[in-house]
């Protein structure tokens, strides 16, 4: 007997499993009320048809107290010539040192190419949070490619025993008349806002100085390492947003840590990093990306499987959270806004 199935994709071509156990999809039509004199009952005329889909996906392969939370250290430390390598056939070169990734933005970093710095104007951008450099399409690159500046180290924090990382994109209804007159009368958005909010719980620890982060409110780096391997890490650029602890006589204390994103000018403030070997699932990498990125993918939603009916179309990641403990799986919530046309797969 063939099962339900909620498939997603990058690119409409290769389509990979949403690894989760429960899931749903729903279609909402905007009713406009078109009732007139001399009628005895209400009338509508069904508007614009929005649709969503949601779920949940597990980060399988391993259990949740696998997880590692570091932050970055008060001071940076000098380095000079760290070589930087070629990710892939791309314009971005990485840093070989892993330990030297986190950049400290407030003193800038030097991009020399051939022993000669590099031109602003062919720098697209530097990732400050994974020690990457990207240049411009039009830039050839001589090597070696190095780099001097200033990294942080990160050591392990917080004493946490769960956590919760809220990624959610907002987003703005860009439909025209051509759009509803061509898709059949559905909704069309695109994602704005990016939020990646985090929280930890855990055992109250005097040096982990909850309330002196929230008093100073300083800035820090904090990374989430959900496989415990440094295959997937996401790292950020936090502030306390609020502290607090709680205990019984006798019993240990707990605290609950709350972080917003700090934007500091120039930065992108959060990232994910995912190697080749990472275990994470690639039907939730899709989503992770297709968030991180705020560009739609493509989902499919077979309530019997893929043999038989079901519904497919392009969705927003308004919601790709993801949470865990010591005694769970690491899962994520997935929240897809439909955009555009749903079609109809196989027969009904």
């Amino acid at each position: 007997m063939a099962t339900k199935t909620i498939q997603v994709s990058s690119d409409d071509v290769t389509y990979y499993v949403l690894p989760g156990n429960t899931g749903d999809i729903n279609f909402e039509g905007n009713q406009l009320d078109d009732t007139i004199f001399g009628q005895a009952f209400s009338s509508s005329e069904t508007g614009l048809i929005n649709w969503s889909v949601s779920g949940n996906a597990m980060y399988r392969g391993f259990a949740g107290y696998s997880s590692i939370v570091k932050r970055s250290a008060t001071l940076s430390t000098a380095f000079t010539g760290e070589t930087l390598a070629q990710v892939g056939s791309s314009q971005t070169y990485r840093i070989g040192d892993s330990t030297k990734s986190v950049w400290d933005w407030t003193t800038g970093v030097t991009i020399t190419d051939n022993i000669t710095p590099v031109a602003d104007a062919d720098i697209e951008e530097i990732n400050y949070l994974l020690g990457e450099v990207t240049f411009v399409a039009g830039y050839t690159v001589t090597g070696p490619v190095t780099a001097d500046g200033d990294y942080f180290t990160m050591s392990t924090y917080g004493r946490a025993n769960s956590f919760s990382l809220t990624q959610t994109a907002e987003t703005t209804d860009t439909t025209s008349f051509e759009d509803a007159q061509t898709n059949g009368g559905f909704n069309e958005f695109r994602a704005t806002l990016l939020t990646a909010d985090l929280e930890l719980s855990g055992f109250y620890l005097s040096s982990n100085d909850g309330f002196g982060d929230l008093s100073s409110r300083g800035e820090f780096v904090l990374e989430l390492d959900v496989a415990g391997d440094g295959t997937s890490i996401a790292r950020g650029v936090y502030k306390v947003s609020s502290f607090s602890q709680t205990g019984d006589v006798g019993g240990d204390e707990n605290y609950t840590l709350s972080l917003t994103l700090a934007v500091p000018e120039g930065v992108k403030p959060f990232n994910w990093y995912h190697t080749s070997s990472s275990a994470i699932p690639q039907g939730l990498l899709v989503v992770q990306d297709g968030w991180a990125d705020r560009t739609p993918i493509y989902v499919k939603y077979f309530p019997e499987g893929p043999a038989n009916y079901g519904y497919s179309g392009q969705a927003i990641v308004t919601d790709a959270s993801i949470s865990s403990g010591v005694d769970a799986m690491v899962e994520a919530s997935v929240s897809l806004q439909g955009t555009s046309t749903v079609f109809e797969e196989g027969t009904p």
